[in-house]
């Protein structure tokens, strides 16, 4: 990277299976000639930008989150119960079938993975040691993953202090960031409510607004849509195959739309520091 190059930042939001839609978000920022010079991720988003930070590429990433994400759930359950319905072992092997246990000292692209610590509520970052553990710790919902033990902290989903981690990304020294926002407000349509989905619902609410104020530090964001596919999956918050790819390309096509706008940010900056 030289001296005077424009770094470019990009956030990864959480999102559960929404985060399918990051693939193509990042393909066709490569198609588009948009060099990604730092990356950060929360929750879902830490595992798709953990593996570009590592591969420079995500075009075989989307059949290896498939693969895992229709395993049978119940393979997974701890019957212990040690903090979690998940066996924390079983989710990282798991893990370890789609990316690789590095150090983040061994990406090509500067990483920064956020969690939550479950003692303060404050956001913990991760930017050194085993990526692995990073994303494990990041996208560690309470009551179903159990929480990560480092030192002092109880680290759990990033989502719950930073949904979309844009902050990081100035502090890294990004000059122009872009944002990838996967709650949508047309998740929010309809009226048919029952105890149980309105308390899941009002959640999403929480995670929606959270992350729009995360978002305006940002220069772009790219606001993916992919409620159709949320509200039909409803409380499985898991997307079938089809539902998985068809949410590649919805992040695929909203961010065609904004390159052009994109491009624009970058020749601005450029021309005022010329």
């Amino acid at each position: 990277m030289s001296k005077n190059k424009i770094k470019i930042g990009l956030a990864l939001g959480s999102g559960g299976s929404r985060g399918f839609a990051h693939i193509g978000v990042l393909q066709e920022l490569q198609k588009a000639g948009i060099e990604i010079d730092l990356i950060s991720g929360s929750s879902i988003g830490s595992l798709v930008a953990a593996y570009f930070a590592l591969y420079g590429q995500v075009d075989d990433l989307a059949a290896k989150m498939i693969d895992v994400s229709q395993m049978n759930f119940w393979k997974f359950l701890d019957l212990r119960f040690r903090g979690g319905l998940l066996n924390q072992n079983k989710i990282t092997n798991s893990l370890n079938d789609i990316i690789e246990d590095k150090e983040f000292k061994e990406t090509i692209i500067p990483l920064n993975i956020v969690s939550t610590d479950l003692n303060s509520g404050q956001e913990y970052h991760f930017n050194k040691g085993s990526i692995l553990s990073a994303i494990q710790a990041s996208c560690s919902i309470p009551f179903i993953f159990e929480p990560v033990t480092k030192k002092q902290y109880q680290l759990a989903d990033g989502a719950l202090a930073n949904p979309v981690p844009v902050n990081v990304l100035k502090q890294m020294g990004a000059d122009i960031i872009i944002a990838v926002n996967l709650y949508h407000q047309d998740e929010f349509n309809g009226t048919h409510l029952n105890a149980a989905s309105a308390l899941f619902r009002s959640s999403r609410i929480l995670l929606h607004h959270l992350a729009k104020e995360k978002c305006r530090l940002a220069d772009i964001t790219i606001d993916v849509n992919t409620s159709d596919l949320v509200i039909a999956a409803g409380m499985k918050y898991l997307f079938s195959r089809e539902d998985s790819l068809e949410a590649v390309n919805a992040g695929a096509q909203e961010t065609q739309k904004n390159i052009g706008h994109i491009k624009k940010i970058i020749y601005k900056y450029h021309d005022s520091k010329a």
